[in-house]
């Protein structure tokens, strides 16, 4: 690997992280990608002003995956509907 190539790859991030919108958090209802992040507030900080503008409609989940993995990603955060929050 030649010295430009191994700075390329040092800049690029270990993480990143997916905003999911779930209608009534269920992703078999209806589900869309809100934006992908390379940091973790941007990306909690999302979920949540997207959960507010739909109305409670939707939840928001925040998914950490590696880039060029076929690693399942892990759900770090929820941001709940309406429908969940009552349903409990």
């Amino acid at each position: 690997m030649t010295k430009k190539n191994k700075k390329m790859v040092d800049r690029v991030k270990k993480e990143i992280y997916i905003v999911e919108a779930l209608r009534h958090g269920n992703r078999e209802m209806h589900s869309y990608i809100v934006g992908v992040f390379d940091k973790k507030h941007i990306a909690q900080i999302t979920a949540k002003d997207h959960c507010d503008s739909r109305g409670g409609k939707y939840a928001c989940v925040v998914l950490k995956c590696e880039p060029n993995s076929t690693v399942q990603p892990a759900e770090i955060h929820r941001e709940i509907s309406q429908m969940e929050k009552y349903s409990k």
